[in-house]
Protein backbone atom coordinates (compact mmCIF):
# COMPACT_ATOMS: atom_id res chain seq x y z
CA UNK A 1 0.00 0.00 0.00
CA UNK A 2 1.35 3.38 -0.97
CA UNK A 3 2.38 5.49 2.01
CA UNK A 4 0.58 8.77 2.48
CA UNK A 5 2.30 11.84 1.03
CA UNK A 6 2.95 13.43 4.42
CA UNK A 7 5.13 10.46 5.44
CA UNK A 8 7.18 10.86 2.27
CA UNK A 9 7.48 14.58 2.91
CA UNK A 10 8.69 13.92 6.45
CA UNK A 11 11.29 11.44 5.31
CA UNK A 12 12.49 13.73 2.54
CA UNK A 13 12.76 16.61 4.99
CA UNK A 14 14.78 14.42 7.36
CA UNK A 15 17.13 13.27 4.63
CA UNK A 16 17.56 16.69 3.11
CA UNK A 17 18.27 18.26 6.48
CA UNK A 18 21.75 16.93 5.79
CA UNK A 19 22.04 19.31 2.89
CA UNK A 20 24.08 22.38 3.58
CA UNK A 21 27.30 24.13 2.94
CA UNK A 22 30.27 23.73 5.21
CA UNK A 23 33.29 25.92 5.46
CA UNK A 24 35.88 25.21 2.84
CA UNK A 25 38.73 23.04 4.09
CA UNK A 26 42.03 24.67 4.83
CA UNK A 27 44.59 25.23 2.08
CA UNK A 28 46.78 22.73 3.91
CA UNK A 29 44.19 19.96 3.50
CA UNK A 30 43.72 20.84 -0.17
CA UNK A 31 47.45 20.53 -0.73
CA UNK A 32 47.53 17.24 1.17
CA UNK A 33 44.71 15.85 -0.96
CA UNK A 34 46.48 16.80 -4.17
CA UNK A 35 49.73 15.35 -2.88
CA UNK A 36 47.96 12.10 -1.97
CA UNK A 37 46.38 11.93 -5.42
CA UNK A 38 49.74 12.50 -7.10
CA UNK A 39 51.46 9.83 -5.00
CA UNK A 40 48.65 7.36 -5.56
CA UNK A 41 48.55 8.06 -9.29
CA UNK A 42 52.31 7.53 -9.56
CA UNK A 43 51.97 4.20 -7.76
CA UNK A 44 49.16 3.09 -10.07
CA UNK A 45 51.01 4.15 -13.20
CA UNK A 46 54.25 2.44 -12.21
CA UNK A 47 52.49 -0.71 -11.00
CA UNK A 48 49.18 -2.06 -12.31
CA UNK A 49 48.80 0.35 -15.24
CA UNK A 50 52.28 -0.44 -16.60
CA UNK A 51 51.55 -4.12 -16.05
CA UNK A 52 48.31 -3.87 -18.03
CA UNK A 53 49.94 -1.81 -20.77
CA UNK A 54 52.83 -4.23 -21.27
CA UNK A 55 50.66 -7.30 -21.75
CA UNK A 56 50.22 -6.16 -25.32
CA UNK A 57 47.32 -5.46 -27.58
CA UNK A 58 45.24 -8.53 -28.28
CA UNK A 59 45.93 -10.27 -24.98
CA UNK A 60 42.78 -11.68 -23.41
CA UNK A 61 44.50 -12.38 -20.08
CA UNK A 62 43.27 -9.93 -17.49
CA UNK A 63 43.44 -9.18 -13.79
CA UNK A 64 40.23 -8.56 -11.88
CA UNK A 65 41.48 -5.09 -10.96
CA UNK A 66 42.42 -3.90 -14.47
CA UNK A 67 39.30 -1.84 -15.17
CA UNK A 68 39.14 -0.42 -11.65
CA UNK A 69 42.79 0.70 -11.77
CA UNK A 70 42.48 2.31 -15.20
CA UNK A 71 39.26 4.10 -14.20
CA UNK A 72 40.96 5.32 -11.03
CA UNK A 73 44.06 6.58 -12.84
CA UNK A 74 41.93 8.61 -15.24
CA UNK A 75 40.04 10.20 -12.35
CA UNK A 76 43.14 10.78 -10.24
CA UNK A 77 44.61 13.10 -12.86
CA UNK A 78 46.22 11.03 -15.61
CA UNK A 79 45.67 12.24 -19.15
CA UNK A 80 43.97 9.85 -21.53
CA UNK A 81 46.62 10.90 -24.04
CA UNK A 82 49.37 9.34 -21.93
CA UNK A 83 50.91 6.52 -23.99
CA UNK A 84 50.80 4.03 -21.13
CA UNK A 85 47.14 4.83 -20.50
CA UNK A 86 46.36 4.36 -24.17
CA UNK A 87 48.13 0.99 -24.29
CA UNK A 88 46.41 -0.05 -21.08
CA UNK A 89 43.00 0.90 -22.49
CA UNK A 90 43.73 -1.04 -25.69
CA UNK A 91 44.67 -4.10 -23.65
CA UNK A 92 41.55 -3.81 -21.49
CA UNK A 93 39.34 -3.48 -24.56
CA UNK A 94 40.60 -6.84 -25.84
CA UNK A 95 39.88 -8.80 -22.69
CA UNK A 96 37.14 -11.41 -22.58
CA UNK A 97 35.30 -10.45 -19.42
CA UNK A 98 32.58 -12.59 -17.87
CA UNK A 99 32.15 -11.15 -14.39
CA UNK A 100 29.89 -8.32 -13.35
CA UNK A 101 32.39 -6.21 -11.37
CA UNK A 102 35.05 -6.40 -14.07
CA UNK A 103 32.62 -5.70 -16.90
CA UNK A 104 31.17 -2.65 -15.17
CA UNK A 105 34.59 -1.20 -14.29
CA UNK A 106 35.84 -1.84 -17.82
CA UNK A 107 32.86 0.06 -19.27
CA UNK A 108 33.53 3.00 -16.96
CA UNK A 109 37.25 2.99 -17.74
CA UNK A 110 36.88 2.70 -21.52
CA UNK A 111 34.13 5.33 -21.56
CA UNK A 112 36.38 7.70 -19.62
CA UNK A 113 39.37 6.92 -21.83
CA UNK A 114 37.81 7.21 -25.30
CA UNK A 115 34.19 6.19 -25.65
CA UNK A 116 34.16 6.58 -29.42
CA UNK A 117 37.25 4.47 -30.11
CA UNK A 118 36.20 1.70 -27.74
CA UNK A 119 32.52 1.72 -28.57
CA UNK A 120 32.50 -1.89 -29.92
CA UNK A 121 34.05 -3.15 -26.68
CA UNK A 122 31.66 -1.09 -24.56
CA UNK A 123 28.68 -2.41 -26.54
CA UNK A 124 29.91 -5.99 -26.08
CA UNK A 125 30.23 -5.50 -22.31
CA UNK A 126 26.81 -3.84 -22.13
CA UNK A 127 25.29 -6.79 -23.95
CA UNK A 128 26.89 -9.15 -21.41
CA UNK A 129 25.56 -7.19 -18.43
CA UNK A 130 22.05 -6.91 -19.88
CA UNK A 131 21.95 -10.64 -20.65
CA UNK A 132 23.16 -11.56 -17.14
CA UNK A 133 20.50 -9.54 -15.30
CA UNK A 134 18.24 -11.93 -13.39
CA UNK A 135 14.98 -10.80 -11.80
CA UNK A 136 16.23 -7.22 -11.98
CA UNK A 137 19.62 -7.69 -10.31
CA UNK A 138 23.08 -9.13 -10.83
CA UNK A 139 25.49 -11.62 -9.27
CA UNK A 140 29.05 -12.65 -10.07
CA UNK A 141 27.16 -14.03 -12.23
CA UNK A 142 25.25 -16.60 -10.24
CA UNK A 143 23.27 -15.64 -7.20
CA UNK A 144 22.26 -12.04 -6.69
CA UNK A 145 23.50 -9.29 -4.41
CA UNK A 146 23.27 -5.52 -4.16
CA UNK A 147 27.04 -5.04 -4.45
CA UNK A 148 27.29 -6.57 -7.93
CA UNK A 149 24.02 -4.85 -8.80
CA UNK A 150 25.27 -1.35 -7.99
CA UNK A 151 28.35 -1.79 -10.16
CA UNK A 152 26.29 -3.14 -13.04
CA UNK A 153 24.05 -0.06 -12.74
CA UNK A 154 27.07 2.25 -12.68
CA UNK A 155 28.58 0.59 -15.75
CA UNK A 156 25.34 0.66 -17.74
CA UNK A 157 24.73 4.27 -16.74
CA UNK A 158 28.23 5.23 -17.94
CA UNK A 159 27.51 3.50 -21.24
CA UNK A 160 24.24 5.39 -21.60
CA UNK A 161 25.96 8.71 -20.88
CA UNK A 162 28.35 7.98 -23.74
CA UNK A 163 25.69 7.14 -26.30
CA UNK A 164 25.45 3.35 -25.96
CA UNK A 165 21.83 2.34 -25.67
CA UNK A 166 20.54 0.42 -22.67
CA UNK A 167 17.03 -1.04 -22.87
CA UNK A 168 14.49 0.68 -20.67
CA UNK A 169 13.31 -2.61 -19.18
CA UNK A 170 16.73 -3.01 -17.52
CA UNK A 171 16.01 0.02 -15.33
CA UNK A 172 12.37 -0.90 -14.80
CA UNK A 173 13.32 -4.37 -13.56
CA UNK A 174 16.05 -2.96 -11.32
CA UNK A 175 13.62 -0.42 -9.84
CA UNK A 176 11.13 -3.22 -9.12
CA UNK A 177 13.80 -5.36 -7.40
CA UNK A 178 15.33 -2.72 -5.08
CA UNK A 179 12.61 -2.95 -2.36
CA UNK A 180 13.59 -6.61 -1.86
CA UNK A 181 16.93 -5.47 -0.39
CA UNK A 182 15.45 -3.05 2.16
CA UNK A 183 16.27 -3.84 5.77
CA UNK A 184 15.54 -1.65 8.81
CA UNK A 185 15.15 1.38 6.58
CA UNK A 186 18.54 0.84 5.00
CA UNK A 187 19.68 -1.79 2.51
CA UNK A 188 21.24 -5.22 2.98
CA UNK A 189 23.51 -7.37 0.81
CA UNK A 190 20.95 -10.00 -0.22
CA UNK A 191 17.25 -10.19 -0.90
CA UNK A 192 15.34 -10.16 2.33
CA UNK A 193 17.77 -7.66 3.84
CA UNK A 194 19.94 -9.66 6.19
CA UNK A 195 20.75 -6.48 8.12
CA UNK A 196 21.41 -3.00 6.77
CA UNK A 197 25.02 -1.89 6.32
CA UNK A 198 26.64 1.39 5.34
CA UNK A 199 28.11 0.05 2.10
CA UNK A 200 24.89 -1.59 0.93
CA UNK A 201 22.69 1.35 1.98
CA UNK A 202 24.95 3.66 -0.02
CA UNK A 203 24.63 1.20 -2.92
CA UNK A 204 20.83 1.15 -2.63
CA UNK A 205 20.64 4.96 -2.58
CA UNK A 206 22.86 5.18 -5.67
CA UNK A 207 20.82 2.57 -7.57
CA UNK A 208 17.53 4.24 -6.65
CA UNK A 209 18.85 7.60 -7.82
CA UNK A 210 20.21 6.26 -11.12
CA UNK A 211 16.89 4.52 -11.81
CA UNK A 212 15.10 7.83 -11.21
CA UNK A 213 17.41 9.55 -13.68
CA UNK A 214 16.90 6.91 -16.35
CA UNK A 215 13.16 6.43 -15.96
CA UNK A 216 12.38 10.14 -15.80
CA UNK A 217 13.74 10.41 -19.34
CA UNK A 218 11.55 9.65 -22.31
CA UNK A 219 12.63 7.43 -25.18
CA UNK A 220 11.71 6.88 -28.79
CA UNK A 221 8.71 4.78 -27.84
CA UNK A 222 8.43 5.35 -24.07
CA UNK A 223 7.02 8.15 -22.01
CA UNK A 224 9.00 9.32 -18.97
CA UNK A 225 7.73 8.07 -15.64
CA UNK A 226 5.39 10.41 -13.84
CA UNK A 227 6.06 11.76 -10.35
CA UNK A 228 3.58 9.23 -9.02
CA UNK A 229 5.47 6.38 -10.68
CA UNK A 230 8.78 7.67 -9.35
CA UNK A 231 7.31 7.99 -5.83
CA UNK A 232 8.60 4.66 -4.49
CA UNK A 233 12.13 5.23 -5.82
CA UNK A 234 12.26 8.65 -4.20
CA UNK A 235 11.05 7.10 -0.96
CA UNK A 236 13.77 4.42 -1.07
CA UNK A 237 16.41 7.10 -1.62
CA UNK A 238 15.09 9.29 1.19
CA UNK A 239 14.85 6.40 3.65
CA UNK A 240 18.36 5.23 2.78
CA UNK A 241 19.83 8.69 3.31
CA UNK A 242 17.97 9.05 6.60
CA UNK A 243 19.32 5.65 7.77
CA UNK A 244 22.87 6.68 6.89
CA UNK A 245 22.40 9.91 8.83
CA UNK A 246 21.16 8.08 11.92
CA UNK A 247 23.95 5.50 11.70
CA UNK A 248 26.71 8.10 11.34
CA UNK A 249 25.41 10.28 14.16
CA UNK A 250 25.03 7.28 16.46
CA UNK A 251 28.58 6.16 15.68
CA UNK A 252 27.51 2.56 15.20
CA UNK A 253 30.74 1.39 13.64
CA UNK A 254 30.40 3.75 10.72
CA UNK A 255 32.46 6.78 11.64
CA UNK A 256 34.18 8.44 8.71
CA UNK A 257 36.41 10.47 11.00
CA UNK A 258 39.65 8.96 12.35
CA UNK A 259 39.91 6.24 13.39
CA UNK A 260 38.11 5.05 10.27
CA UNK A 261 35.45 2.51 11.11
CA UNK A 262 34.14 1.80 7.63
CA UNK A 263 35.87 0.02 4.76
CA UNK A 264 37.45 1.74 1.76
CA UNK A 265 34.77 0.07 -0.34
CA UNK A 266 32.07 1.66 1.83
CA UNK A 267 33.86 5.01 1.82
CA UNK A 268 33.74 5.14 -1.99
CA UNK A 269 30.09 4.05 -1.80
CA UNK A 270 29.36 7.04 0.45
CA UNK A 271 31.05 9.31 -2.11
CA UNK A 272 28.80 7.98 -4.87
CA UNK A 273 25.58 8.22 -2.91
CA UNK A 274 26.33 11.69 -1.52
CA UNK A 275 27.53 13.16 -4.81
CA UNK A 276 24.66 11.73 -6.86
CA UNK A 277 22.08 13.10 -4.45
CA UNK A 278 23.91 16.38 -3.80
CA UNK A 279 24.56 15.93 -0.07
CA UNK A 280 27.56 17.49 1.63
CA UNK A 281 26.58 16.14 5.05
CA UNK A 282 25.61 12.64 6.15
CA UNK A 283 23.78 13.23 9.38
CA UNK A 284 25.87 15.90 11.06
CA UNK A 285 29.07 14.68 9.40
CA UNK A 286 30.99 16.37 6.58
CA UNK A 287 31.65 13.04 4.92
CA UNK A 288 34.30 14.29 2.50
CA UNK A 289 36.35 16.26 4.98
CA UNK A 290 36.38 13.45 7.55
CA UNK A 291 37.26 10.80 4.98
CA UNK A 292 39.94 12.96 3.37
CA UNK A 293 41.55 13.72 6.74
CA UNK A 294 41.82 10.01 7.41
CA UNK A 295 43.12 9.07 3.97
CA UNK A 296 45.82 11.73 3.67
CA UNK A 297 47.09 10.75 7.12
CA UNK A 298 47.30 7.01 6.50
CA UNK A 299 48.67 6.76 2.96
CA UNK A 300 51.78 4.55 2.79
CA UNK A 301 55.06 5.74 1.37
CA UNK A 302 54.46 3.53 -1.67
CA UNK A 303 51.37 5.59 -2.56
CA UNK A 304 48.90 2.86 -1.59
CA UNK A 305 47.19 2.36 1.74
CA UNK A 306 49.03 -0.85 2.55
CA UNK A 307 52.57 -2.04 2.06
CA UNK A 308 51.72 -4.86 -0.36
CA UNK A 309 50.40 -5.09 -3.92
CA UNK A 310 46.93 -6.43 -3.00
CA UNK A 311 46.33 -2.97 -1.53
CA UNK A 312 45.65 -1.76 -5.08
CA UNK A 313 41.90 -2.28 -4.56
CA UNK A 314 41.76 -0.23 -1.37
CA UNK A 315 44.05 2.34 -2.98
CA UNK A 316 41.69 2.66 -5.94
CA UNK A 317 38.67 3.20 -3.71
CA UNK A 318 40.64 5.73 -1.63
CA UNK A 319 41.77 7.69 -4.70
CA UNK A 320 38.30 7.67 -6.24
CA UNK A 321 36.98 9.07 -2.96
CA UNK A 322 39.64 11.79 -2.79
CA UNK A 323 39.06 12.73 -6.44
CA UNK A 324 35.28 12.81 -5.89
CA UNK A 325 34.98 10.64 -8.97
CA UNK A 326 31.17 10.70 -9.11
CA UNK A 327 31.08 14.49 -9.19
CA UNK A 328 28.58 15.92 -11.60
CA UNK A 329 28.14 19.15 -9.75
CA UNK A 330 31.35 21.11 -9.46
CA UNK A 331 33.07 21.15 -6.11
CA UNK A 332 36.77 21.65 -5.52
CA UNK A 333 38.83 18.98 -3.78
CA UNK A 334 38.45 20.86 -0.53
CA UNK A 335 35.03 19.40 0.09
CA UNK A 336 33.26 22.74 -0.26
CA UNK A 337 29.64 22.06 -1.12
CA UNK A 338 28.53 22.93 -4.63
CA UNK A 339 25.16 24.15 -5.72
CA UNK A 340 23.26 22.44 -8.50
CA UNK A 341 22.73 25.88 -10.02
CA UNK A 342 25.32 26.98 -12.60
CA UNK A 343 27.13 29.29 -10.22
CA UNK A 344 30.91 29.69 -10.43
CA UNK A 345 33.71 28.51 -8.22
CA UNK A 346 36.73 30.67 -8.93
CA UNK A 347 40.27 29.65 -8.08
CA UNK A 348 43.78 30.15 -9.35
CA UNK A 349 45.49 27.01 -10.52
CA UNK A 350 46.75 25.36 -7.36
CA UNK A 351 49.51 22.84 -6.81
CA UNK A 352 52.22 25.37 -7.61
CA UNK A 353 52.98 26.69 -4.14
CA UNK A 354 56.77 26.52 -4.57
CA UNK A 355 58.95 29.52 -5.38
CA UNK A 356 58.33 30.33 -9.09
CA UNK A 357 62.10 30.45 -9.65
CA UNK A 358 62.70 27.01 -8.12
CA UNK A 359 63.15 23.65 -9.79
CA UNK A 360 60.21 22.29 -7.76
CA UNK A 361 57.91 24.88 -9.31
CA UNK A 362 59.07 23.95 -12.81
CA UNK A 363 58.45 20.26 -12.16
CA UNK A 364 54.98 20.96 -10.76
CA UNK A 365 54.21 23.18 -13.73
CA UNK A 366 55.37 20.52 -16.18
CA UNK A 367 53.21 17.89 -14.51
CA UNK A 368 50.20 20.18 -14.56
CA UNK A 369 50.84 21.10 -18.19
CA UNK A 370 51.02 17.46 -19.24
CA UNK A 371 47.89 16.65 -17.27
CA UNK A 372 45.92 19.35 -19.04
CA UNK A 373 47.10 18.40 -22.54
CA UNK A 374 44.44 17.02 -24.80
CA UNK A 375 41.52 18.10 -22.68
CA UNK A 376 40.78 21.35 -24.45
CA UNK A 377 37.60 20.70 -26.41
CA UNK A 378 37.32 24.14 -28.06
CA UNK A 379 39.02 23.08 -31.33
CA UNK A 380 36.69 20.06 -31.64
CA UNK A 381 33.69 22.33 -31.31
CA UNK A 382 34.72 24.38 -34.39
CA UNK A 383 34.51 27.86 -32.86
CA UNK A 384 33.24 30.64 -35.07
CA UNK A 385 34.45 34.10 -34.03
CA UNK A 386 31.54 36.49 -34.33
CA UNK A 387 32.18 39.91 -35.89
CA UNK A 388 34.19 42.03 -33.46
CA UNK A 389 35.28 45.59 -33.16
CA UNK A 390 39.01 45.96 -33.59
CA UNK A 391 40.20 42.71 -32.02
CA UNK A 392 43.17 40.84 -33.46
CA UNK A 393 44.50 37.31 -33.42
CA UNK A 394 41.45 35.36 -34.47
CA UNK A 395 43.35 32.33 -35.75
CA UNK A 396 41.27 29.37 -34.62
CA UNK A 397 44.30 27.06 -34.76
CA UNK A 398 45.65 28.90 -31.74
CA UNK A 399 42.98 27.22 -29.61
CA UNK A 400 44.86 23.95 -29.96
CA UNK A 401 47.56 22.72 -27.62
CA UNK A 402 50.34 24.84 -29.09
CA UNK A 403 51.78 27.06 -26.38
CA UNK A 404 52.22 29.91 -25.96
CA UNK A 405 50.46 31.86 -28.70
CA UNK A 406 48.42 34.99 -28.38
CA UNK A 407 44.86 34.24 -29.35
CA UNK A 408 43.09 37.47 -28.48
CA UNK A 409 44.67 40.89 -28.29
CA UNK A 410 42.27 43.80 -27.81
CA UNK A 411 42.91 46.85 -29.95
CA UNK A 412 42.67 50.43 -28.59
CA UNK A 413 39.55 51.15 -30.61
CA UNK A 414 37.80 48.08 -29.22
CA UNK A 415 35.46 49.94 -26.90
CA UNK A 416 33.46 46.82 -26.17
CA UNK A 417 36.74 45.10 -25.21
CA UNK A 418 35.17 41.81 -26.08
CA UNK A 419 35.59 38.61 -28.02
CA UNK A 420 32.62 36.40 -28.74
CA UNK A 421 32.65 32.87 -30.11
CA UNK A 422 29.82 30.58 -31.16
CA UNK A 423 30.38 26.85 -31.65
CA UNK A 424 29.30 24.72 -34.58
CA UNK A 425 29.45 21.51 -32.51
CA UNK A 426 28.66 22.42 -28.88
CA UNK A 427 29.95 20.10 -26.17
CA UNK A 428 29.46 19.88 -22.43
CA UNK A 429 32.09 21.74 -20.42
CA UNK A 430 32.46 22.74 -16.79
CA UNK A 431 35.85 24.46 -16.69
CA UNK A 432 37.32 27.48 -18.48
CA UNK A 433 41.07 28.13 -18.27
CA UNK A 434 42.60 31.43 -19.35
CA UNK A 435 46.27 32.40 -19.46
CA UNK A 436 48.14 35.43 -20.73
CA UNK A 437 51.51 35.71 -22.50
CA UNK A 438 54.75 36.45 -20.64
CA UNK A 439 55.28 40.07 -19.64
CA UNK A 440 51.86 41.21 -20.73
CA UNK A 441 50.87 44.55 -19.16
CA UNK A 442 47.36 45.74 -18.57
CA UNK A 443 44.34 44.97 -16.49
CA UNK A 444 43.85 41.45 -15.19
CA UNK A 445 40.16 41.84 -14.44
CA UNK A 446 37.82 40.06 -16.82
CA UNK A 447 34.21 39.06 -17.31
CA UNK A 448 33.56 35.64 -18.81
CA UNK A 449 30.14 34.98 -20.32
CA UNK A 450 29.12 31.36 -20.73
CA UNK A 451 25.93 31.09 -22.79
CA UNK A 452 25.19 34.68 -21.82
CA UNK A 453 25.67 34.19 -18.06
CA UNK A 454 28.40 36.44 -16.64
CA UNK A 455 31.14 35.37 -14.22
CA UNK A 456 34.04 37.48 -12.94
CA UNK A 457 37.63 36.29 -13.31
CA UNK A 458 41.10 37.63 -12.56
CA UNK A 459 44.12 36.68 -14.61
CA UNK A 460 47.08 35.64 -12.42
CA UNK A 461 50.08 37.93 -12.14
CA UNK A 462 52.40 35.04 -12.94
CA UNK A 463 51.78 34.15 -16.59
CA UNK A 464 52.76 30.54 -15.88
CA UNK A 465 49.61 30.13 -13.84
CA UNK A 466 46.08 29.96 -15.16
CA UNK A 467 42.85 31.61 -14.11
CA UNK A 468 40.26 28.87 -13.64
CA UNK A 469 36.49 29.21 -13.78
CA UNK A 470 34.64 26.08 -12.64
CA UNK A 471 30.89 25.90 -13.13
CA UNK A 472 28.59 24.28 -10.61
CA UNK A 473 27.48 21.75 -13.21
CA UNK A 474 28.36 20.89 -16.82
CA UNK A 475 26.71 23.05 -19.47
CA UNK A 476 26.44 22.68 -23.21
CA UNK A 477 28.72 25.50 -24.37
CA UNK A 478 27.04 27.43 -27.18
CA UNK A 479 28.65 30.86 -26.84
CA UNK A 480 31.71 32.13 -24.99
CA UNK A 481 32.50 35.83 -24.50
CA UNK A 482 35.50 37.48 -22.91
CA UNK A 483 35.39 41.09 -21.84
CA UNK A 484 38.23 42.82 -20.02
CA UNK A 485 37.80 45.59 -17.47
CA UNK A 486 40.34 48.38 -17.25
CA UNK A 487 41.87 49.81 -14.10
CA UNK A 488 42.18 47.07 -11.49
CA UNK A 489 44.48 49.26 -9.40
CA UNK A 490 47.60 47.10 -9.46
CA UNK A 491 48.43 47.07 -13.17
CA UNK A 492 49.10 49.62 -15.91
CA UNK A 493 46.07 50.98 -17.69
CA UNK A 494 45.17 49.14 -20.85
CA UNK A 495 43.93 45.71 -21.79
CA UNK A 496 46.00 42.56 -21.40
CA UNK A 497 46.27 40.09 -24.31
CA UNK A 498 45.18 36.48 -23.79
CA UNK A 499 47.69 33.71 -24.46
CA UNK A 500 45.29 30.80 -24.46
CA UNK A 501 41.68 29.84 -23.84
CA UNK A 502 40.71 26.30 -22.90
CA UNK A 503 37.39 24.62 -22.17
CA UNK A 504 37.32 21.26 -20.46
CA UNK A 505 35.00 18.67 -18.98
CA UNK A 506 36.69 17.15 -15.93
Amino acid sequence: MRLIPCLLAALLALAHSALGQTKEASPALRRQVRHALDRGLTALMEGPITDLATRGKGSRVGERTDGLCLYTALHAGASRYDKRLQRAAEALAQQRIRRTYQAACAIMALSRSDANSYRPSIERLVKFLVSSQTHGVWGYPGGADLSNTQYAALGLWAAHQNGVGVERKVWEELAAALPDFVSEGGFGYTRGGGGATVSMTAAGVACAHICQRMLSQGGAAEEPWTEEELHDLRLLEARGLAWLGYAFDAGKGVRAQPPLEISFYALYGIERAAELTGHQLIGAHDWYREGALYLVGTQSENGFWSAVRPGVVDASFALLFLARATREVRAPLSGHAASRAPSPILAMEVGLEADPTSEAFEKALEKLHMRDLGRNVLPLMEPQVLPGRGTAGHDISMLSDTRPQTYWEPMPQDHERGLKMAFKHPRSIDTILISRPPGAPGSRRMLVRVNGRTYPAILPKDERRKARLELAEPVLLKTLELTQVEGDGDAPQGLSPIAEIEAQLR
